[in-house]
Formats: structure tokens, C-alpha cells, sequence
């Protein structure tokens, strides 16, 4: 097994880790999307997966600091003609470590809003999904050759 370092904002420090390969799963914060996109497009990278958020869907997102960051990458990807998916979870249950605090304090969660519903969801959930998206093509591709 080889080891790479790359910088998610530096493309060209992937040449050789996209070296055979077909699939890659990044996280949305990037200084150079349209550039990283152009790397696996010259490495002929198949498909992407990305960590995306679902904030993208929120009304008023692409002014919104998540929601905006999270809408570039995405068309980035999209306009790069490669194959994606776009994961878009909401809050994450490790999030609610934050939360410790106060359940041990008070016993009760202080939330600015309390009407709020959060259905917050496992980080293994989450990758577990992103490896079905990054295999599923291949393993389609395979069963029929």
C-alpha cells in the first residue's frame, strides 16, 4: 500500500495518489474546486463522492456561510462532467457531545429553539453510504463483464 499527502487545496498535489484511480471522497471545504475537479478529470477519475451538507437545501443558502461554500463545490463537480454524489446529512451525532455539559449540569439541554426537531445522524452512516456510492458502479461493472 502506497501513502500519499495531498492538499485538498493545492490540485496539484494529487497527481500521484489519483494514480488507477477511479473513485474519490472529499469534504466540501475547498480554496480551488473548478482546479481539484480539473486534477481528477486529467487523472480520469470516475466518479466523486462528496461530504456535502444539507444546508445546500435551505431557502437562502447560497448566501449563507455553510450553505455557499458547500453550493460551490457542488457545482464544481457538477460542472466537470465527472460522475458524483452528493451526501447531504444533516447534523451529525457527534455533535451532540456538545450537549454533555449541560445533561450533566442541569440534566436538561438549554436550545435557542426549543420547538426545533434535529434528527441527527452516525457518522458510520454516513461513510457507510459513501462506500456503497463509491463501489456500486464498479461492483455493476464487474458482475457484468
Amino acid at each position: 500500500m502506497q501513502v500519499f499527502a495531498a492538499d485538498l487545496n493545492d490540485p496539484s498535489s494529487f497527481t500521484g495518489a489519483l494514480e488507477s484511480v477511479d473513485g474519490v471522497f472529499i469534504y466540501a471545504d475547498l480554496d480551488d474546486p473548478e482546479g481539484l475537479c480539473a486534477a481528477f478529470v486529467a487523472a480520469t477519475v470516475r466518479h466523486v463522492v462528496l461530504l456535502s451538507s444539507s444546508s445546500v437545501t435551505h431557502p437562502g443558502a447560497a448566501e449563507d456561510f455553510n450553505g455557499s461554500r458547500f453550493i460551490r463545490v457542488e457545482r464544481a463537480i457538477a460542472a466537470s462532467g465527472l460522475d458524483y454524489t452528493f451526501l447531504r446529512p444533516g447534523g451529525f451525532a457527534s455533535n451532540a457531545a456538545r450537549w454533555s455539559w449541560g445533561v450533566r449540569g442541569d440534566s436538561a439541554v438549554p436550545l435557542p429553539y426549543p420547538d426545533a426537531v434535529q434528527v441527527p445522524i452516525h457518522e458510520h452512516d454516513i461513510a457507510d453510504v459513501a462506500i456503497t456510492a463509491l463501489t456500486h458502479q464498479a461492483l455493476i461493472e464487474y458482475l457484468e463483464s
